[in-house]
């Protein structure tokens, strides 16, 4: 016989091992972020995340519905108090909120690198623009942009 709580285990598991997995990504994306030259994994990596996400709102919706089922909120004071009246589920709340945390702090470090590299590039850019007085010129988005020539007129005599 089934218990009442039964599927909120379920999805407490399946939402886990979903994190579990967009770690991993995220994992691969900082190895990916110190090879500068490797843009064919960021991309992989950026839409294997975008299909995790897409797997996570769905699994976070399941669990919030599974908790609604059950009398409680859809919030996380709602996930404590369902850990509370049912022990068996503190240990995979716990692990959910654990993974959530390392997922956060991950994806927070790798934000900070591609910020790092997005400076780098414009400051390259922009000492490139200065140096080369090149016309006309491209921004971030690919579109081109006359930008002004700064010629010293030199006068003889």
């Amino acid at each position: 016989m089934s218990k009442p709580i039964d599927p909120l285990q379920s999805c407490l598991r399946q939402e886990a091992a979903l994190i579990q997995q967009f770690i991993s990504v995220l994992q691969a994306e900082a190895h990916a972020l110190e090879q500068t030259a490797d843009t064919g994994a960021l991309i992989a990596s950026t839409e294997e995340k975008n299909r995790l996400y897409g797997l996570l709102t769905q699994a976070g919706q399941e669990r919030q519905a599974q908790l609604q089922e059950l009398g409680y909120s859809t919030d996380k004071a709602g996930l404590d108090a369902a850990a509370h009246e049912y022990p068996v589920l503190k240990p995979l709340c716990q692990d959910l909120f654990d993974l959530a945390k390392q997922a956060g702090e991950i994806n927070t470090s790798n934000g900070a690198v591609i910020d790092i590299h997005m400076r780098r590039n414009q400051q390259a850019l922009d000492a490139l623009r200065r140096l080369g007085n090149m016309d006309p010129l491209y921004d971030a988005s690919g579109r081109a942009h006359h930008a002004p020539t700064h010629r010293k007129n030199i006068k003889a005599g």
